[in-house]
C-alpha cells in the first residue's frame, strides 16, 4: 500500500518560492537503491512519498535510484544514508546494524568470532565493538561476501538439496545494516542473531 498525505501541508516562504521557480521544471530526486520497505526495485517508503508529494505540490519529480557510495554529495537533491545528520538535511529514519548467519539462533556478544563487514565500514565498526578477539574478513561490496558466504536459495527442492550450504570457514557471519536484511533473510536463508543497537546510519 501506498503512503498517503492526509493533512494539509504547510511551507515556510523560501519553500513557497521554490516550489514556485521549480512548477514548471523537472526535478531529479536520487535515491539509494534496493534498501528493503524504503527503496526496493522501483517501490517502498521513499518512492510513496515522493508520489505524495507530487499530488500535493504538482511538482514534477525524476525519482532516480543511485548506488549509495556512489552519491559522496554529487547530487542537489538525494535521501542519503550518512553517519551524522547535517544541517541542510532531513532526518526520516534512524537504523541500527545487525549481526547475521545461517544459524537460527541469537547470541549475546560476537566475541571470538570471525566476521565479514565491508572495507568501508571497517574502522566504524572495529570502534564500536572495541574486541580483540574478533577476527574481521573485508569484502569489497555486499554482492561479493553474499556470493561467497550465501548464494541465493533457489527455487525447487531438487535444486536446493543440490545447492545446499558448504559450511564456510572462512567467516561465522557478517555485519549489515538492519535495512538491507529483509529480503536478503528470505533470499540467502540467513537469519539476525544479534543487534548492534548504538550503531547507526541515518536515512
Amino acid at each position: 500500500s501506498k503512503l498517503s498525505i492526509s493533512c494539509k501541508l504547510s511551507f515556510s516562504l523560501s519553500e513557497q518560492q521554490w516550489l514556485e521557480r521549480n512548477k514548471n521544471n523537472i526535478v531529479d530526486i536520487y535515491i539509494p537503491a534496493n534498501i528493503d520497505v524504503f527503496s526496493y526495485l522501483g517501490k517502498g517508503i521513499f518512492f510513496d512519498f515522493l508520489d505524495s508529494f507530487t499530488d500535493s505540490t504538482d511538482i514534477k519529480i525524476n525519482a532516480i535510484p543511485y548506488k549509495n557510495n556512489e552519491l559522496k554529495g554529487k547530487y542537489k537533491y538525494a535521501f542519503e544514508i550518512v553517519d551524522k545528520v547535517a544541517k541542510n538535511q532531513i532526518l526520516v529514519y534512524e537504523d541500527n546494524y545487525v549481526f547475521l548467519s545461517k544459524k537460527e539462533e541469537v547470541i549475546d556478544s560476537l566475541s571470538n568470532l570471525r566476521i565479514g563487514i565491508l572495507k568501508s565500514e571497517e574502522s566504524k565498526i572495529k570502534d564500536y565493538l572495541k574486541d580483540d578477539s574478533i577476527e574481521y574478513i573485508t569484502y569489497d561490496s555486499l554482492t561479493d561476501l553474499l556470493d561467497e558466504y550465501a548464494p541465493k536459495v533457489t527455487s525447487t527442492e531438487e535444486e536446493q538439496s543440490s545447492n545446499e550450504y558448504i559450511i564456510d570457514d572462512k567467516i561465522d557471519g557478517f555485519i549489515s545494516l538492519r535495512s538491507y536484511t529483509l529480503n536478503m533473510l528470505f533470499e540467502h536463508n540467513l537469519y539476525i542473531n544479534y543487534h548492534l543497537t548504538n550503531l547507526t546510519k541515518k536515512i
